[in-house]
């Protein structure tokens, strides 16, 4: 009896050995990091994978450095290893704040066109001020080749803009981008500095989806008419589509008083029907990136650095990494899997303890297959 009793303690002691063995294996790591980066605050796969594109918004001590921001662009294989980023593949922008990777074609524009979104009043002088004046900055889009960076076509939709997205509104501030698998466009607005404007400008906080034939419009330059605006009480930022329930997925961060942020979905088709809107978690820490996982599930990074999964209205649980680490100013992170079904994030880190335009970085990192 006293042998049975011993060997049944060792093969449960074994049990729960190999189920934390099983589990300290599938922690989340980081796999690479690369520097080089200026300020960067997005990063995005293309369709297959195979290329990262990541939007450096360069900027001084209150504002963005005109024409000194750009996009880099890495080569990503099959294992999700990284390469040597071309830190100059689109150059010469001036506040970039998100990019997305077009689904289809657009009459001369090609499917897999990359689609930055860039322009900013708040805008610093060479004096180290925020500029008096802001109306002939360039606010808009600047359509890239995938392959090769070269600027297709540039459509500038700030308030001097002849074309309009809808009546008299045009972009202000803009903050993000996405595209549904139709190839309707979403651009998020924060609306801040429309004062910055002569005249002013009336800036709002709202999330605009431009129907298919609107961007087809817009390329054409012909001002859209399917064009339709959610309008928010916080501030937009970070959006993703997931193909399986044909919804888009944002973040809003409300900033008066203590920051928090929320994440909301809403389905594509009914886009703006307020009562279709879910909120999935709201009151959290304020948020910088969301994705959607291969699983369905909503994963978040918050300002402070740490990986999030929503953990009923109002909760949420960190993903531990092994060794344990947050993310230094963390900003809108890409998604992809590798060949062995694995997760492979790319979290771009805008700060650094290197000081202002040194050691910014771009951090890989590998979650199990089962998120």
């Amino acid at each position: 009896m006293f042998v049975r009793k011993t060997l049944s303690s060792v093969a449960l002691v074994f049990s729960f050995s190999l189920i934390s063995t099983l589990s300290l294996a599938a922690r989340p790591e980081v796999i690479q990091t690369l520097t080089g980066f200026n300020r960067p605050v997005s990063a995005k796969f293309n369709a297959d994978g195979t290329k990262l594109y990541v939007v450096n918004r360069a900027r001084g001590e209150v504002g963005v450095t005109r024409h000194e921001g750009s996009v880099s662009m890495v080569t990503v294989d099959k294992d999700g290893k990284m390469g040597r980023p071309n830190h100059r593949f689109v150059t010469r922008l001036t506040g970039p704040t998100d990019l997305a990777v077009s689904p289809i074609s657009f009459g001369k524009i090609p499917r897999g066109a990359v689609f930055i979104v860039t322009g900013t009043p708040l805008i610093q002088t060479e004096s180290g001020r925020i500029t008096k004046d802001a109306s002939q900055e360039f606010i808009g889009l600047v359509i890239a080749d995938a392959n090769t960076g070269q600027t297709l076509q540039r459509i500038d939709l700030s308030p001097k803009s002849k074309l309009k997205l809808q009546s008299a509104h045009s972009l202000v501030s803009p903050s993000s981008i996405e595209f549904d698998s139709k190839g309707n466009l979403y651009i998020g607005d924060t609306g801040i500095g429309g004062h910055l404007f002569q005249p002013r400008v009336q800036g709002k906080s709202r999330i605009w989806k431009i129907d298919r034939r609107g961007v087809m419009d817009l390329v054409a330059g012909i001002s859209p008419t399917d064009v339709k605006p959610i309008g928010l009480t916080s501030l937009p930022g970070a959006m993703c589509y997931d193909s399986k329930s044909d919804s888009i997925f944002f973040i809003t961060n409300h900033n008066q008083g203590a920051p928090s942020g929320s994440v909301f979905k809403v389905p594509a088709m009914s886009f703006t029907n307020m009562a279709s809107m879910q909120t999935i978690v709201r009151e959290l820490p304020a948020l910088s990136g969301l994705k959607i996982s291969p699983q369905g599930r909503v994963l978040m990074v918050s300002n402070s650095g740490e990986l999030l999964l929503p953990k009923g209205r109002k909760d949420s649980r960190e993903i531990r990494f092994r060794p344990p680490r947050r993310f230094t100013t963390p900003g809108k992170f890409g998604i992809a899997t590798n060949s062995g079904g694995e997760v492979i994030l790319a979290i771009p880190e805008e700060g650094s303890d290197a000081g202002v335009n040194k050691g910014q970085s771009l951090q890989v990192a590998k979650l199990s297959s089962e998120y």
